[in-house]
């Protein structure tokens, strides 16, 4: 049968296929036919469409590293259980980094005039929110100057904005960051 009709075939047949030949094809036909609600999945648990991405690109690549190392009785929940700990992960780095951007500028993010007593926890439980509401290139830009320490030119070489524009987004996005954060006082 041609690899082609890989439809007709149910994830056990292309999972013993491919474990019994070795072929690749019969691996890609069986994730190909995932990616797609796998990415569903990872954009509805990290709400940001470039890491649904990257965690679906980790998830595949997993696949393939620990396909041969267990019985897999149901691929669609040995699947998604790598799916559900890649977004996690995800989470973990996120916050890390949230913590960075804390750590690195703490004033030209939050409220200069924040009380003594603020909790630095409550900052960082509002701040992936606060994140999530600015405009995707203000994001994308104070990520990646404050927690990759990028230059103005290699955030607009990396990202295709000149460089006004990426000075525009981070200094925008600080005064939309701190705005947000202060509602939730």
């Amino acid at each position: 049968m041609e690899h082609s009709n890989y439809q007709l075939y149910s994830d056990e047949y292309l999972l013993e296929m491919y474990t019994r030949t070795g072929d690749n094809q019969w691996l890609a036909a069986l994730l190909e036919r995932y990616t797609l609600v796998l990415l569903g999945y990872c954009m509805r648990s990290l709400h940001n469409m470039e890491l649904a991405k990257d965690a679906v690109q980790q998830v595949q690549l997993k696949v393939i590293r620990y396909v041969h190392r267990q019985k897999i009785t149901s691929f669609p929940a040995w699947l998604f259980a790598i799916a559900r700990n890649e977004c996690v992960l995800q989470h973990r780095k996120q916050q890390r980094l949230l913590r960075d951007i804390i750590e690195a500028d703490p004033e030209a993010i939050a409220n200069p005039e924040v009380p003594e007593g603020y909790e630095r926890a409550r900052l960082d439980r509002h701040l992936p929110d606060a994140l999530d509401r600015i405009t995707e290139p203000q994001r994308d830009c104070i990520l990646l100057f404050y927690l990759h320490q990028l230059s103005y030119q290699d955030i607009s070489d990396k990202t295709g904005y000149s460089l006004k524009e990426v000075k525009s987004h981070i200094q925008n996005g600080k005064r939309n960051l701190k705005k947000i954060l202060e509602q939730y006082e």
